[in-house]
């Protein structure tokens, strides 16, 4: 992705939509990608590369979006159980942020930056209620008789 977009920005070519599938995606639970737990020092890294792809005289109009993908990775650590994230030197910046730009969060990304072991709870009683729905559909078509 971060080559991307340091393509975007370094081409005067308008982007193009292609509507056909591109890439055959493959699950394989012993690869990288599906064995990968994201945490707080990875998603200070990734955001300082993505910071370094914006050309520096449009990184200002991009603030907004590169602190809400802050955000978006910070709630990800949480919920994958990264317990560093909760007293993070990146959880200190994305509220610093937040108050200097005037970002309107949502109530689960207030609950997360401010209150981050109930968000953590919340997250773990979704996964739990929404595993538990998909048992019991599963028991109504009959897939455990």
């Amino acid at each position: 992705m971060l080559m991307n977009i340091r393509l975007a920005f370094a081409t005067d070519k308008p982007a193009r939509v292609i509507p056909a599938q591109v890439y055959l995606y493959r699950n394989n639970d012993e690869s990288v990608v599906h064995t990968f737990r994201p945490t707080v020092a990875y998603e200070e890294m990734y955001d300082r590369f993505r910071t370094d792809s914006i050309p520096l005289d449009l990184r200002e109009s991009y603030f907004k979006m590169c602190l809400r993908s802050r955000l978006t990775g910070y709630m990800g650590c949480l919920i994958a159980g990264d317990v560093d994230a909760r007293k993070s030197a990146f959880r200190q910046r994305i509220l610093e942020d937040v108050v200097q730009s005037g970002l309107t969060l949502s109530s689960i990304e207030r609950m997360a930056l401010y209150h981050p072991v109930v968000y953590t709870i919340y997250c773990r009683m979704r996964q739990c209620v929404a595993g538990l729905l998909r048992k019991m559909k599963l028991r109504r078509r009959g897939a455990f008789h």
